[in-house]
């Protein structure tokens, strides 16, 4: 069974670069209320999404102002570290010394929010993990090949929300005005 799903796995990384996974190993219990939670904190007032806006001194948190080619993008973001404190150079320079802490900058509300995300996190991470090893596999390689590369992962996870799109004389003309 393993050896046919990395046969396919290979085949699709091969074919389009991408897949879509389905009958994965995470329950739908704590898929369906991180998917009911993430609705109520993308529903709140912007004030309160503005209170765990990104930063310099937290990088991982709720965005509003993506740009594809100058252009704001038409979603709402909330990055979330998938372990709490992370540890990386203050620059991209190979000789870097100084290291600063990420961690979550998670909102009040809804409550629990936060929590709930580290636990779905591991989930995440174990499907992570499973998909790693069918890459593998499909390579031909033993299946924990590339599992040393990833052992000591800094995972940020990102959810992306869009509204529903404006009629579109509205979002052409919405476009131009952001553009001028």
């Amino acid at each position: 069974m393993k050896a046919k799903l990395a046969k396919e796995v290979g085949a699709t990384f091969r074919d389009s670069g991408f897949f879509h996974s389905i009958n994965h190993c995470i329950p739908k219990e704590p898929t369906e209320t991180v998917t009911e939670n993430l609705k109520l904190f993308f529903h709140q007032p912007l004030e309160e999404k503005m209170k765990v806006q990104l930063d310099l001194t937290h990088p991982v948190s709720y965005n509003s102002n993506d740009f594809t080619n100058n252009v704001r993008d038409w979603v709402e973001i909330y990055n979330y570290l998938l372990k709490d404190k992370i540890e990386v150079p203050v620059t991209h320079e190979l000789e870097a010394t100084r290291i600063m802490q990420l961690h979550n900058h998670g909102p009040a509300c809804p409550p629990g929010f936060q929590e709930l995300l580290d636990e779905y996190g591991v989930w995440l991470a174990k499907l992570s993990f499973e998909i790693l090893e069918l890459t593998a596999l499909s390579l031909s390689l033993p299946a924990d090949r590339l599992m040393p590369m990833f052992a000591d992962h800094a995972t940020i996870n990102r959810v992306n929300h869009y509204e529903p799109c404006p009629p579109p004389e509205k979002s052409l003309s919405l476009i131009c005005e952001l553009r001028n």
